[in-house]
């Protein structure tokens, strides 16, 4: 009854908007003051399961009993943002450091769908206001930094990760070094946090936006992926699930253990392949001769394609017609087939050398 209710005031407030423009024209300060008394709150302690024991498959989140009335707050601040009249230049006033700050703090929420309305509201608000942009990811930097060093428990993490994903999206070309710090200081240390599996999609496309803007990150990123092989959490993971994750890793660090051009990657790979090999020495010899056995399949396929090959061009010598491709007619002749006009105009030489190597290509082919 009582969420009707709202949703009725809502659409009434919607339409309102759109006619009238009343909301958003020289009432920034009252709305905001609104938001800002019905939003910032301090947050209760925290009631779930932290870290690995938390799973957010079968625990249930804690909901905020103030729900139905922060929803519709929600509900006003992000239609105020998105209205078309909304200027952030009279905004700014308001949208401030301290505004965001604030909001940041409830991304620890453990109602999922207040964070699910701040990550949406935070991402309007990065869009909106350039001069905030810096701010917003530096504040954010540092409840990364809260989170792997001190605490290892805050609600958010994945959201705030989600709207990362698509500000490293943007980022522009060449990458700044504020970002390539960001992703060596920041991303990588978030995988040995213990909750690492709340969070891991977010992060492994966080960093894959980062590879695929700059190549030349994959060192950095291998290098401390391999130094995860020191972690004793890791690696009493590894060892768990040694007989899945062994067959995976194992062609990856032997092929780059013989052909790795960086001393610090190749003493890490040597390293990572000394404990799998103390881990399990039989499952380590059976991958072994596994992939030694698939290389040998390789090269018998790439023995039996040449050898294919030799038996087309074989059976291609034998075609009347060979010679005629192999050893093209004069420039004049191939003209006339083509042209009928051996001696037209407007065909240079370069034209005919090109006529030539497409009559070799097809030839061939």
């Amino acid at each position: 009854m009582l969420e009707n209710l709202y949703d009725k005031q809502l659409e009434d407030w919607g339409q309102s908007c759109a006619l009238n423009r009343v909301f958003c024209k020289g009432k920034e300060e009252s709305e905001m003051n609104q938001f800002s008394i019905n939003l910032f709150r301090t947050l209760p302690p925290s009631s779930n399961p932290t870290g690995a024991e938390f799973d957010p498959e079968e625990d249930e989140p804690t909901l905020e009993a103030a729900w139905p009335h922060l929803q519709l707050v929600y509900e006003f601040f992000l239609r105020f943002l998105e209205c078309a009249d909304f200027q952030p230049n009279v905004a700014k006033k308001y949208v401030d450091q301290k505004f965001v700050m604030s909001l940041l703090e409830l991304f620890d929420s453990e109602d999922p769908r207040e964070r699910d309305f701040l990550k949406t509201i935070l991402h309007r608000i990065y869009g909106k206001f350039l001069g905030l942009r810096a701010y917003i990811r530096r504040q954010i930097n540092n409840i990364f930094y809260r989170f792997i060093y001190e605490t290892e428990h805050h609600n958010g993490i994945a959201e705030l990760l989600e709207i990362l994903g698509s500000i490293i999206n943007g980022f522009a070309l060449p990458l700044k070094e504020e970002h390539k710090m960001f992703l060596i200081r920041v991303l990588l240390p978030l995988h040995k946090v213990k909750s690492l599996s709340v969070y891991h999609p977010q992060l492994a496309y966080c960093v894959v936006q980062f590879l695929e803007k700059d190549s030349s990150l994959t060192e950095p990123v291998a290098e401390r992926a391999l130094y995860y092989w020191n972690n004793e959490y890791i690696m009493s993971l590894i060892s768990d699930n040694a007989a899945r994750i062994l067959p995976i890793m194992f062609p990856a660090l032997y092929k780059n253990s013989k052909s790795h051009w960086n001393k610090t990657i190749h003493g890490l790979i040597y390293n990572a392949l000394k404990l799998f090999m103390e881990m399990n020495q039989k499952l380590f010899d059976d991958c072994t001769q596994q992939y030694k056995a698939e290389k040998q399949k390789e090269k018998f396929k790439l023995k039996e394609r040449e050898e294919i090959w030799q038996k087309i061009e074989h059976l291609a010598q034998h075609n009347p017609q060979f010679n005629t491709y192999v050893e093209p007619p004069a420039a004049s002749s191939v003209l006339s087939m083509e042209t009928e006009t051996p001696t037209a105009e407007g065909v240079s030489a370069e034209d005919i050398q090109l006529l030539k190597k497409a009559v070799e290509t097809e030839a061939v082919q």
